[in-house]
């Protein structure tokens, strides 16, 4: 097949059109004589290299004794699975009798030993199938080449790889277009990528999101999927230092380009040291010992130049709208200053800032500075007594005395506040962010300037800052304004992405933070979780907002609509087959494969069930049944609290939802959604799946 010549060549161009020079650029090509597109391929430089074996091998010969500070591999053509679950790639000149080939997996672990020690950071993209090898016929084993390798390096090379499809796929190729369909995706993406090197993390994201829409259309199959490897074992993990390796390519790069007219590095989180630190202060406006405190302390700060303090004064609409706006608020923060009066503690909104606010310092974020100033009669008796017995304040943080006095102990305890590297606000915020890239600033700025400015952050990555601003505002009218300026230059399922994930900007934090835990069984094998909703477009938005939560994001959901009877085997093979639907697996085998392969990928399963009807020892036989699934029980509107599941197969998520709350906001989407989409005829529900 010459799609992967086409390909090759292609990605052999756009190097040089980083301004790569020819000779550190090897093109190996494999085309038939006859083929009327050979001399169009073979036209021009970098000259190409035969494609063969012995042409395979010399090239990572010459490759031993090269040195800089990236390596970029590209490999297209036919692939397979062998026995021992490597992924094998054939070398053109293989034949039926024998069938020569590469060891994917053997290269890659070669490739970040002491034997290729010159290439700190690297990244290889395949297009090849990796379909079983017992679903072809072969004539005993496949054949193994030995690869020169060395010993382990230290610091070990970043390594990324961007596979075309999971374990026991096949990938698919357009043969009009005599292109990889995965190819001519990741291409595309090159081509609009600003940075050097490539932002491989942000990239892999929109492949993957280009392909879920491909797949929903029904005009693909295949499910990219990526690596990152850091130690000597092989184990992935995501790269630590891959801002310093990239100013180190980005230098090289200036000394081999000079006339370069590559636009600057940027990241999406804004580490710059400049930032000044952002401070929450959690208040009731109604009490007026509050009121003098918090004015002599703004002051106070304002006085400074080391300080941002969060516009939390701000008058706030009631509803879920006040939710997204806390969440930004609460995330953005590296610190918060907690004013705690009689009334206080009895306010749901103030219980709900602190109570996440010890919950992000508690899981997710330990340097957050929590300081509690404690108004009139609240003792640590009252506190256990009130909302906020969860949020586990301890006397020894509280802040005691006069307005004045209270000012200058928070200003001598913010001495000792950390700058947060990247805050939880941009972390949730990066996928939205990266949605945006391809729009020109100058309308990016237009956007932002229909947002309300209490929620402008001083961040500047404008498309980061929008992100934040969006999420922040929620299903507010003032998002759909924004939504307008540029929502025409989208597909439409790209806008229906970013719908999503501003509606699910409301959901609790405590709970959103908990979930990827659950579904990766990374604390304790429970798999199984839910919360007392009714339906599964709010659960779906539990599952979006905690993916976002999850440096992988790339999670899968479904629910199983059956009618639960006494017959567990018929609710098993109704579930076999809504699996199978959403993960585009034909066959039972195929199924167990997927699961095992997006599983060993870290790329959660979360099939939705009510709650309602599943017993313990039905929870149980689905759990043996499907071991590699995270069950998402919604319990229709009663509280978890009194389910009959055992704990050691169930986790209840806290807290529950109030009762008119989840029809507040399935209204309030429905109506943002109709009001915001491209496709007059789109279903306002969330998707089928994630």
């Amino acid at each position: 097949m010459n799609g992967p010549a086409v390909d090759a060549r292609l990605f052999a161009d756009w190097l040089r059109s980083r301004h790569v020079p020819e000779e550190q650029v090897k093109l190996l090509l494999a085309l038939d004589k006859k083929d009327p597109l050979k001399k169009g391929l073979l036209a021009g430089s970098p000259r190409a290299l035969p494609a063969s074996r012995n042409g395979v091998r010399r090239a990572l010969n010459w490759l031993h004794a090269q040195s800089g500070d990236l390596l970029i591999l590209f490999w297209g053509g036919h692939g397979i699975l062998g026995d021992e679950k490597n992924r094998r790639l054939f070398y053109p000149d293989a034949t039926t009798d024998d069938k020569q080939n590469l060891d994917l997996d053997d290269l890659l672990a070669s490739l970040r030993t002491s034997y290729f020690a010159g290439f700190p950071l690297q990244i290889c993209v395949i297009d090849a199938c990796a379909n079983h090898v017992e679903d072809i016929q072969t004539a005993g084993k496949l054949p193994k080449d030995t690869l020169s390798s060395g010993g382990p390096l230290s610091p070990e090379p970043g390594q990324f790889v961007l596979l075309a499809g999971r374990a026991g796929e096949v990938v698919t190729n357009l043969e009009k277009e005599g292109r990889g369909l995965f190819s001519k995706i990741v291409l595309e993406e090159l081509e609009v990528e600003s940075n050097w090197p490539p932002d491989m993390d942000a990239l892999k994201v929109r492949v993957w999101q280009r392909f879920e829409s491909l797949r929903v259309e029904g005009r693909a199959n295949q499910t990219p999927i990526y690596r990152y490897h850091r130690d000597w074992s092989g184990s992935e993990q995501p790269l630590t230092d891959v801002q310093a390796l990239q100013a180190s390519c980005l230098s090289q790069f200036a000394r081999v380009a000079p006339g370069s007219h590559e636009a600057p590095m940027t990241t999406t989180a804004d580490n710059s040291a400049s930032r000044k630190i952002r401070i929450f202060i959690s208040h009731i406006a109604k009490d007026q010992a509050v009121l003098a405190a918090r004015e002599a302390l703004l002051q106070a700060l304002n006085g400074t130049a080391d300080y941002e303090v969060l516009p939390t004064g701000v008058t706030l609409p009631p509803g879920v709208g006040w939710r997204s706006r806390i969440n930004a608020w609460l995330e953005a923060c590296d610190a918060a200053i907690v004013f705690l009066s009689e009334d206080a503690l009895k306010s749901p909104r103030v219980t709900y800032e602190t109570s996440v606010l010890a919950h992000r310092c508690a899981t997710w974020d330990s340097s957050l500075l929590i300081l509690p100033v404690v108004l009139g009669d609240v003792t640590p008796e009252s506190l256990q007594k009130s909302y906020l017995q969860e949020a586990s304040l301890r006397e020894v943080q509280f802040v005691r005395g006069t307005p004045a006095e209270i000012a200058e102990k928070v200003l001598e305890q913010l001495k000792e506040a950390p700058l947060c590297d990247r805050t939880a606000v941009e972390r949730r915020a990066k996928t939205l962010a990266e949605l945006l890239k391809g729009i020109p600033d100058d309308v990016l700025q237009e956007a932002a300037d229909k947002v309300n400015p209490h929620l402008s952050f001083s961040i500047s990555d404008l498309r980061l800052r929008l992100a934040i601003q969006l999420l922040g505002l929620g299903m507010a009218e003032e998002t759909g304004q924004a939504l307008k300026v540029f929502r025409s230059r989208f597909p439409p399922k790209i806008v229906e992405r970013v719908i999503q994930l501003i509606g699910a900007s409301w959901v609790d934090l405590r709970c959103a933070s908990r979930i990827p835990a659950i579904a990766k069984g990374s604390e304790k094998p429970l798999r199984a979780f839910g919360i007392n909703a009714q339906s599964w477009s709010t659960a779906q938005m539990y599952i979006l907002s905690a993916s976002q939560e999850d440096k992988d994001r790339m999670w899968h959901s479904v629910s199983c609509t059956a009618v639960y009877g006494e017959d567990v085997g018929e609710l098993i093979q109704q579930i076999r087959t809504a699996l199978k639907a959403r993960l585009n697996s034909p066959t039972d085998e195929d199924l167990l494969r997927d699961l095992e392969a997006l599983d060993e990928d870290r790329q959660p399963v979360v099939l939705g069930l009510r709650e309602p009807g599943i017993d313990e020892a039905m929870l149980s036989q689905l759990r043996d049944e499907f071991p590699r699934v995270t069950f998402f029980l919604y319990a229709g509107g009663t509280t978890t609290e009194g389910t009959s599941l055992s704990p050691s197969l169930f986790e209840p998520l806290f807290p529950q939802l109030f009762e008119i709350e989840e029809a507040t906001v399935l209204a309030q989407y429905d109506k943002f959604y109709r009001k915001n989409r491209l496709r007059p005829e789109a279903d306002a529900r969330f998707p089928h799946g994630l």
